[in-house]
């Protein structure tokens, strides 16, 4: 398993609405942003689908969108809330953004103590269960 964390520091221009667009410039909003790609091994990917893990959830995180965003947007404030993390997703790659730069330090740190060690734990007892065991022992 080979693990890519990025973490960028970024800008882009306020979301404005309606009237806002025409008469007001936009501010430019610095945000801090961690992307997290893991590439499985041939081994890894063969366990993950032998064991239908890939859709094993190993982190739930919150979706929160800013403010500016939703201002423009209203009915995104209905997507926000919970949202789980399978393994699968950690393949194809995870973007989340953070307002200050402490936050995306904190995230792609629990990424690298937490979260992707929890992803090595499920492959590697799935890998020692197998196909099935059977012991005997008396008492």
């Amino acid at each position: 398993m080979k693990v890519l964390i990025e973490n960028n520091k970024s800008e882009r221009k306020q979301e404005l609405r309606g009237l806002g667009k025409l008469f007001k410039t936009p501010e430019t909003i610095i945000f801090y942003s961690v992307h997290v790609v893991v590439d499985f091994s041939e081994e890894e990917r063969a366990i993950l689908t032998e064991h239908s893990l890939w859709s094993a959830i190993v982190h739930t995180d919150y979706l929160k969108f800013a403010a500016d965003h939703i201002a423009a947007s209203p009915s995104l404030s209905l997507a926000e809330g919970d949202v789980p993390w399978p393994i699968q997703s950690f393949a194809k790659g995870l973007y989340k953004s953070f307002p200050t730069a402490a936050e995306g330090n904190a995230f792609a740190e629990k990424l690298k103590s937490e979260i992707i060690p929890r992803i090595k734990k499920c492959i590697e007892e799935a890998k020692a269960t197998g196909t099935g065991t059977s012991s005997t022992y008396e008492l």
